[in-house]
């Protein structure tokens, strides 16, 4: 079970409580203070071209990212992205095979080995598809994808790993609905109004 090593048997429900709370802000803290913005920004970016060419979204995972992929394909399905997600890892590489220019594919892995991640990944960036992976660093899927997010867990949350991977996927949604909120906002703001000058 995804519990934590430093719970044991002799906790109270109080002890195990406070643990489990404690290790995953430590988990949190730790992606604030070493998120990779710069990957982070051209994986909105991918994103942002995927939903501007109407293309489609794919989320890949196998065990519990696969629970991960599925969660994510919900988020964004909501933001009026066309989105799939897979994981059966014959669905993944015939789905992968399909994809191609202003397409994107997010795989999410623990250790980034799996063979059908793998190879649904290589397909898919064969094929032109931009594909993120988020996963641990120096692994073959990382090296795989266009864009690396790294998920290198930390020691004291080495067991929460589906529940830091989700995190990821959170932000993306998050980060991804702040900027069409604007834009939106935008849109209905000038509606109204004459467009200024760019003489002035």
């Amino acid at each position: 079970p995804f519990i934590h090593r430093m719970v044991n048997a002799h906790d109270n429900p109080a002890d195990v409580l406070h643990k489990v709370v404690d290790n995953t802000v430590t988990a949190l803290l730790k992606y604030r203070n070493d998120a990779p913005t710069a990957s982070l920004e051209a994986a909105i970016a991918a994103l942002s071209e995927t939903h501007r060419h109407k293309g489609r979204l794919e989320f890949h995972g196998v065990g519990n990212s696969g629970i991960v992929a599925q969660d994510a394909q919900h988020k964004f399905f909501r933001l009026g992205f066309h989105t799939v997600a897979h994981s059966d890892g014959h669905l993944q590489i015939m789905s992968a095979s399909l994809l191609g220019p202003h397409d994107t594919l997010v795989v999410f892995s623990n250790s980034g080995r799996p063979r059908d991640v793998l190879d649904g990944c290589q397909i898919a960036r064969k094929n032109g598809a931009t594909t993120i992976a988020i996963t641990a660093s120096g692994s073959p899927l990382a090296q795989k994808a266009s864009i690396h997010l790294a998920a290198d867990h930390p020691d004291v949350v080495g067991r929460l790993a589906a529940a830091y991977d989700r995190w990821f996927a959170e932000v993306f949604a998050e980060w991804r609905g702040a900027r069409e909120r604007i834009v939106a906002h935008d849109r209905e703001y000038w509606r109204h109004r004459s467009p200024p000058d760019p003489r002035q």
